[in-house]
């Protein structure tokens, strides 16, 4: 976006009149004019996320990238080529670089120089390549711009699906729009269709992107691998074996060599196009990752965490795209600006849609609004996915004995005290498979003993967990999340459910 002044920037937000800022929204908040975001799918990011929705796309990543990876095993060419065709820069999720830097798209000539690479390599070849995200380890010519285009091509259908479903959310219009490159897995080919979803400026099709899966630097990186793993298992080595290169120090001692020495007199890593004597990182990687697997093992299993992974800020988001303030008195504001009242309840619904997507960020994502249970005769106002992987919500099952694939929330727009009939209406709406917890979100409430005592019955009857919370509580969960708070909106949490079960 360096060639685009931000100030004339259009969102997908703004363009649909959504009034949300990014942190408000589950999707990246795309220009839907000007330049594409630099911002990547990274694939990896996907495979350590547990529900279903990232399940299904990694196994459709696995399953290709190793019929691809046989294919070229087996001198396949053409039905190699065919396959990587359909692996063009993605234009719909207006990420990644520029429609006009072509030289970052996979085009035909692309993709016999990628089918080259693949088939030259010995990584592939000798099989220390297992998955699309170790191409931006050992291989030329993939970094994460075409490992995001070819990602994002390969779960294209999934991220459609999502789209549909932020738009049904959000209100935003749909048209049939043709999109190309979709794949068909059941029979490893490319095909066309038209496709119901939004439309930028430009009438083009828009397919939106969950925040949580994009990075600007991927979590497998190169040089961070050489760095931090190579390096270091280089040292310890040379310094077991007291090798010529280590220091020995005025008392002695050994010192372990530094990194540049081991550089410069082992790996001989650097630029071999400007000296013969250099290896270039990629394939110094892969002849070290060949002889040193178990090294490889342990840089990919530490990034299964969220504090080796994290997601992306919205802020780091924003700087990206329009560099738009996320002020979270921006939520008190909007949160007081609603009165109670059935002609309100719609914007009271709308309101919480954001607020509590800004609150859980990463915990609970994909909302989704009047989700259809038991043959479309119940409806719930916002369920979303149970995203957690720590704190909270990530504990109910494991520690709690509380399923909780989803969480569910009703609004109630009310003047006056929620009665039984509400109660009942979410609780009756709990199963096993669905999940058995909720938020009741009321603006206030006079009789609060009375409510705990309702929502403790139905409990206590095996018939779910439903957690009320009104204004006062939601603009105190909103301040533990402006502070980064974690601890005390779990003790919060925690707390609420306590005196239900209690």
């Amino acid at each position: 976006m360096a060639n685009q002044d931000k100030s004339t920037t259009i969102t997908f937000s703004e363009y649909n009149k959504l009034g949300k800022k990014q942190f408000e929204l589950d999707f990246v908040d795309v220009p839907v004019n000007g330049s594409d975001v630099k911002l990547f799918i990274d694939p990896y990011s996907i495979s350590r996320r547990k529900d279903l929705w990232f399940r299904n796309c990694a196994t459709t990543i696995y399953t290709f990238f190793d019929h691809l990876l046989e294919l070229i095993r087996l001198n396949k060419h053409n039905e190699a080529l065919d396959l990587l065709d359909g692996l063009h820069e993605s234009n719909e999720t207006k990420l990644g670089y520029s429609p006009k830097n072509q030289g970052a798209a996979i085009g035909r000539k692309q993709s016999i120089k990628l089918y080259d690479s693949l088939r030259t390599s010995k990584a592939v070849e000798t099989g220390i390549l297992k998955d699309i995200e170790e191409c931006n380890l050992m291989i030329h010519g993939i970094d994460r711009d075409k490992i995001s285009d070819m990602t994002t091509n390969i779960i294209k259908k999934y991220l459609i699906r999502y789209t549909q479903q932020q738009c049904a959310l959000h209100g935003v219009p749909i048209k049939k729009l043709p999109v190309k490159h979709l794949l068909n897995l059941d029979l490893f080919e490319w095909e066309s269709d038209f496709c119901d979803l939004p439309e930028d400026m430009g009438g083009k099709a828009v397919v939106l992107v969950p925040k949580t899966i994009v990075r600007i630097i991927p979590a497998l990186n190169a040089r961070e691998y050489y760095q931090h793993y190579v390096l270091d298992f280089l040292q310890e080595e040379h310094y077991s074996a007291a090798s010529s290169l280590c220091r020995v120090l005025k008392d002695k001692t050994l010192k372990k060599p530094a990194k540049t020495v081991i550089t410069d007199m082992v790996t001989k890593v650097g630029n071999p196009k400007k000296d013969k004597g250099k290896k270039s990182l990629k394939d110094y990687l892969f002849e070290f990752s060949l002889g040193n697997k178990d090294v490889l093992q342990d840089y990919e299993d530490t990034k299964r965490t969220d504090d080796a992974d994290p997601h992306l800020s919205d802020k780091d988001i924003e700087k990206n795209i329009k560099n738009r303030d996320q002020n979270y008195d921006d939520l008190i504001d909007k949160l007081n600006a609603v009165r109670p009242g059935r002609e309100t309840a719609n914007d009271y619904h709308e309101v919480m849609i954001g607020i509590l997507s800004a609150i859980f960020r990463d915990l609970l994502t994909s909302p989704k609004k009047e989700d259809p249970i038991n043959d479309g005769i119940k409806r719930i106002d916002i369920r979303f996915i149970n995203s957690a992987t720590y704190g909270f919500f990530s504990s109910l099952r494991s520690l709690k004995g509380i399923p909780a694939p989803y969480v569910y929330v009703e609004c109630k727009n009310y003047f006056n005290d929620v009665v039984n009939p509400e109660c009942d209406q979410l609780a009756t709406r709990f199963s096993p498979e669905r999940g058995r917890l909720g938020f009741l979100a009321i603006r206030k409430v006079d009789n609060r003993k009375k409510l705990i005592q309702r929502c403790g019955a139905l409990a206590k009857d095996g018939h779910g967990y439903i957690i009320p919370i009104t204004d006062e509580d939601v603009i105190q969960l909103i301040e533990f999340k402006r502070s980064k708070d974690n601890k005390s909106m779990d003790d919060f949490l925690e707390e609420r459910l306590k005196e239900i079960i209690d």
